[in-house]
């Protein structure tokens, strides 16, 4: 009968003779120690095996011992032990052989009487195994050769290792699934229902096409028992490792590597010899390097409990590699590639470890510079798709800010465009919230507000660096933000196109040395490809708009000709104005010449008209421009309530720009229209021509 034990020397798992053998329910032995179930000696000896390193192809260890039967007798019975080797938390499997021919009876009829199915999963034999498990009996042809072998159960672990489901492979034969390529099985299984003995081995299944670690249990009679594991990932692995290695054994013969030689001082491995070069690569001398608690100090303490974890691969697999980081005794931070191997004496035992160490810090600096240079250029690329398409500059801009801080990791970025009167305007930004831009105003000018990276970016058509926010005295109107926003370090890139600079790149950044040369001239490059496009998109925008004006314009000319009365090309005019030119509110007056007089005909966007009509006299606001037969501007009303015939009107609508225009025929003056605007305005010629 057989028991599966851990690594800890636990019951996990029974087969159901056992609970006879011990007079006790199966269910209840899963959990005891092997000292509480055969003993102390037994559990010493197996303690002892546990510990030995086991290959595949050793054999079984054996120990003989006595126990009390459920009648009180001692029973004499044979441990067999096999540990699972990579099988986890699993120690391996005991089989017990009993010497009194009764209880081996017994324990045979139990086996024979089992039910059909899974009667050894039903007997918590294997039921929670987390590696497959399955029962088979071996079938012969006609000249007595194993030819083939039926699944009587399975457990469940089979079923998720295989890919079979049990309710289609019990009572099926393996030829049945695999045809012919299962062959191979038949023999190695034959061989053990005939030896009686067990057996270990690792195979591929073409089939499955999985690799697989097996052992194989004889059942008595036809019987066997195979529990196996799936490791085609560690099979690969292995593979993919060898070609690593031939590699590293290549490079190292031309590459500056420190060797390192360590010998079994009993239980440790300790450095006996390294190369004189760790000197020159490390800076320690071999007399350091040779203490035993060098190598542990000096790798970096975010990686030191996982290279220690996996040093302790390299005497289970025979070699090792793995790359981490190390301190020189310079306090450089260097990147290793360790290497490790290990010879034995002919019995197995580990004899001593060869490792190698490779400075391949250039190498991954260079593979994250590669990989970062890639990222950008994917994001360079894909926005560049962006812009040649968009035509809209707001979505340029925007495209334009986002790539500076979601792809280059700035912390502000904001596009700005030189305006007539002076002043930059922010035409997009990010992140949206960042209160700095609220709080300061740039100019391109000889204003001292446009002494700043921008205005001479603007004004010279050249890049404008900042390394250090702090001490740079050109920076000094917008310090005191700056440092609160926390930035050390900006840009300005001026925005040329067609060899006229029209605006500014800035990006700002918290992290001192941000604009390394080779970041510079990405977004330089880009700043060139970004004015490109934004020149494009104001040009069809300009064009867009001036098409929209035209039309417009003949709109009027179409309500003037097919008017029934004066209201029809009022409104139409109205209409246009805040349609084509975002007037907020617009007034018409017509002039009575006999009263000099101006009366409001019409008005848009006003909550009331005017009460009173104006009387042509004064330096009024629209008396000035019907005077003068000009046009009057005022740029902050609420400062010029004095120039307004109805002052109270003014301030109750909040105007805050306004612009007054005479309508003449010839030299006759015939009205005049007054347009208002409730915020602060800064109209481009364009508009006024338009007007």
């Amino acid at each position: 009968m057989l028991l599966v034990v851990d690594k800890d020397g636990h019951i996990q798992a029974v087969e159901g003779g056992a609970g006879e053998l011990f007079g006790r329910e199966p269910s209840t032995l899963v959990g005891l120690s092997l000292a509480e179930l055969l003993g102390e000696e037994c559990a010493a000896w197996w303690k002892e095996m546990q510990g030995r390193e086991w290959r595949t192809t050793d054999p079984p260890a054996t120990w003989t011992g006595r126990i009390l039967s459920p009648e009180g007798g001692e029973v004499q019975f044979e441990v067999e032990w096999r540990p699972l080797v990579g099988a986890g938390s699993v120690g391996g499997l005991l089989r017990l052989r009993l010497s009194n021919p009764e209880l081996s009876k017994l324990s045979h009829d139990s086996q024979a009487s089992r039910p059909s199915g899974l009667s050894c999963s039903s007997c918590c034999l294997f039921a929670n195994a987390p590696y497959a498990v399955a029962r088979h009996r071996l079938l012969y042809d006609a000249n007595d050769r194993p030819c083939d072998y039926l699944f009587l159960e399975v457990n469940p672990a089979f079923e998720k290792l295989t890919g079979w489901e049990s309710s289609k492979v019990i009572g099926k034969t393996v030829r049945e699934l695999m045809g012919d390529a299962a062959a191979p099985w038949i023999e190695r299984y034959g061989e053990v229902v005939v030896s009686g003995r067990h057996a270990t081995f690792e195979d591929f299944a073409q089939g499955l096409n999985r690799w697989y670690y097996v052992v194989a249990y004889p059942m008595g009679g036809d019987e066997f028992v195979v529990a196996f594991e799936d490791i085609t990932e560690r099979v690969q692995l292995t593979h993919e490792r060898e070609l690593l290695t031939k590699r590293l054994e290549h490079v190292l013969d031309a590459t500056p590597t420190v060797i390192t030689v360590l010998e079994r001082q009993r239980d440790q491995f300790a450095p006996v010899w390294v190369s004189p070069n760790v000197e020159i690569l490390f800076g320690y001398t071999p007399e350091e390097a040779l203490v035993p608690e060098f190598w542990i100090h000096a790798i970096e303490p975010e990686d030191r409990e996982r290279v220690l974890q996996q040093t302790q691969e390299v005497f289970r697999k025979g070699e090792n590699w793995m790359e981490y980081r190390m301190r020189t005794k310079w306090g450089r931070l260097v990147w290793v590639q360790d290497y490790s191997r290990v010879s034995r004496y002919e019995n197995g035992e580990p004899q001593e470890v060869i490792v190698s160490w490779t400075d391949i810090t250039r190498r991954v600096l260079d593979a994250q510079e590669l990989e970062e240079n890639l990222r950008e250029l994917r994001a360079i690329l894909t926005t560049a798709q962006e812009l040649a398409t968009s035509l809209n500059p707001q979505h340029v801009a925007e495209s334009i800010v986002r790539l500076c801080v979601e792809v280059w990791g700035a912390r502000l970025a904001w596009l700005g465009i030189a305006e007539p009167s002076g002043y930059v305007r922010p035409l997009a930004w990010l992140p949206a919230e960042c209160k700095y831009l609220q709080s300061i105003r740039v100019r391109h000018d000889d204003h001292p507000e446009g002494q700043g990276p921008t205005g001479r970016a603007i004004r010279s058509g050249r890049v404008q660096l900042t390394e250090d926010v702090l001490t740079d005295p050109r920076l000094a109107p917008w310090r005191d933000q700056a440092l609160e926003a926390g930035f050390c370090t900006s840009a300005a890139f001026p925005l040329t196109s067609r060899g006229q600079t029209f605006g500014a790149l800035n990006v700002y950044s918290d992290q001192p040395g941000f604009f390394s040369t080779r970041r510079i001239e990405v977004f330089q490059t880009f700043a060139h490809l970004a004015a490109a496009a934004l020149q494009n998109a104001f040009l069809y925008e300009t064009a867009q708009e001036r098409l929209a004006r035209l039309e417009a314009l003949h709109s009027i000319d179409i309500a003037m000709a097919d008017r029934v009365s004066l209201a029809t090309p009022l409104e139409e005019l109205l209409k246009q104005l805040r349609d084509r030119l975002g007037v907020d509110v617009a007034l018409l007056f017509t002039y009575d010449p006999e009263r000099h007089e101006l009366l409001c005909s019409a008005y848009y966007g006003a909550n009331s008209p005017p009460t009173q009509p104006i009387v042509k006299l004064g330096h009024y606001f629209a008396v000035t421009a019907a005077a003068q037969q000009r046009r009057v501007v005022v740029e902050n009303v609420p400062e010029a309530l004095d120039r307004f015939f109805d002052a109270n009107w003014v301030r109750a609508e909040k105007l805050q720009w306004g612009c007054a225009v005479p309508l003449l025929r010839g030299t006759e003056l015939l009205g005049v229209m007054e347009i208002f605007q409730r915020r602060p305005f800064q109209p481009d010629p364009e508009w006024f021509a338009f007007l």
